[in-house]
């Protein structure tokens, strides 16, 4: 659950993001400090291993023909097309830059984004 603080993926979450909204950082670039580089990749890898490790679990669920239509779900279905997720990750990158908080124009703008996630909605209904 999302919702509790003391879940491992939002303590991971919020962990990296601690680094890179520490007020140091963006006064002087990480790159320049090895320690707080180490820091924030350390942070940055523990997060990636537990989405590596939610999408090995998800692709079992699905190969084993078990669904719930969540939004890991429809997005593994999205990469099943290669440009998918090119396109996609492009327009996130265009629209959010480096803005790590989409705004709620943020979400209105990612147009190819949400067509792939209604998509999926429509062909597998909650």
């Amino acid at each position: 659950n999302l919702q509790d603080p003391h879940n491992v993926y939002v303590t991971a979450y919020n962990e990296a993001q601690k680094v890179f909204r520490n007020p140091f950082v963006s006064l002087i670039s990480i790159e320049h400090i090895p320690i707080l580089r180490r820091l924030a990749f350390s942070k940055i890898d523990r997060l990636n291993y537990l989405f590596e490790d939610l999408i090995k679990e998800k692709r079992k669920y699905l190969a084993a023909g078990q669904s719930n239509g969540d939004l890991l779900e429809l997005m593994l279905k999205a990469c099943e097309d290669p440009d998918n997720p090119t396109k996609a990750r492009e327009e996130v990158l265009k629209i959010l830059g480096d803005d790590l908080t989409p705004s709620a124009e943020h979400h209105a703008s990612l147009k190819y984004l949400n067509m792939v996630i209604r998509e999926n909605l429509r062909l597998y209904p909650p």
